[in-house]
């Protein structure tokens, strides 16, 4: 192979490039066609924050503490009012579940501390009663 074929091979690749190039589309106007403008995009950011205050509320009434409702809000900000409130009922479910659970032993441990009290009183009146016997 010559050094002049390969010259011209080489010209032939840069030129079909540039065609190639050129020939893209040639408007080239929107580059970002998802992109909506800016007073839409600060529109929806509005709506997507009155609808976190709307359920930052929702879950305060409902019962979720302060820590509770913000994180449920600010996770549920943009998903429609059906899947919120879905959300809303599972966390209020789990709340009442775990103060039910925490209840529940509560009680238990009440009950087992009862029980060792009188068991701890019975054998002092047995020793008492066994002190008195051996007088």
């Amino acid at each position: 192979m010559s050094l002049t074929y390969l010259s011209k091979v080489s010209a032939l690749t840069v030129l079909a490039v540039s065609i190639a190039a050129c020939s893209s589309g040639g408007s080239h106007k929107n580059t970002y066609p998802n992109t909506p403008p800016l007073t839409d995009q600060s529109t929806a950011a509005q709506k997507i924050e009155a609808n976190r205050l709307v359920l930052l509320n929702k879950a305060k009434k409902a019962g979720l503490s302060d820590k509770q409702a913000t994180a449920y809000a600010e996770a549920n900000k943009e998903a429609n009012a059906a899947n919120a409130q879905t959300a809303l009922e599972t966390l209020v479910a789990e709340k009442a579940a775990a103060e039910k659970a925490a209840a529940e032993k509560a009680a238990a441990e009440k009950a087992a501390a009862e029980k060792a009290a009188a068991e701890k009183a019975a054998a002092a009146k047995a020793a008492a009663e066994k002190a008195a016997a051996e007088k």
